[in-house]
């Protein structure tokens, strides 16, 4: 009996071992495809040159889901509201009462994109300071945000549309 619990704890050794290498050879594999597809798709671009031809092709799509922005300004044409918006993203380095790590968010891309507000569009306002999960009104929601001074909000957007806003809460 003792001989057999030996080779039990000897098979799961092996056996860990067997699975520990098959993993390493597929990230390895994995990493090793991911570098060469981006080696092709450089490989794959051209050079610049200097014409007069006009790039026609459109801009792809965005889709974004809770992406914070900063709203620039809100205009109204055709019962439709504009949102000038900057995307922006969180600070990696920020730390709660640390001063020299900077803001919370942070601006990677000066991009202001000009994004209507449809009348499918949902608006959610925070419930006891801790989730915008609170749906209301729209117009409403755009008045707070034209009377506020701080104009960060949270957007689900799918083009040129935004889907949903989200107010800021705070923990």
């Amino acid at each position: 009996m003792k001989n057999n619990k030996g080779f039990i704890g000897i098979g799961i050794i092996l056996a860990i071992i067997i699975i520990l290498i098959i993993g390493g050879i597929a990230y390895y594999l994995g990493i090793k495809n991911s570098l060469i597809s981006q080696n092709i798709e450089v490989d794959n671009l051209k050079p610049v040159e200097n014409s007069d031809e006009v790039d026609t092709e459109e801009p792809p799509i965005e889709f974004f889901h809770n992406q914070p922005g900063d709203i620039k300004s809100i205009t109204k044409e055709n019962n439709q509201w504009i949102l000038a918006v900057d995307l922006l993203s969180r600070n990696p380095d920020w730390l709660p009462g640390v001063d020299s790590t900077g803001e919370f968010f942070i601006n990677q891309n000066p991009k202001i994109r000009n994004l209507s507000v449809t009348e499918n569009t949902k608006t959610y306002n925070c419930q006891q300071d801790v989730e915008a999960s609170f749906l209301m009104n729209t117009a409403i929601f755009i008045s707070n945000l034209q009377k506020a001074s701080y104009k960060t909000v949270y957007f689900d957007i799918n083009g040129t549309n935004v889907t949903a806003m989200y107010q800021q809460c705070l923990p």
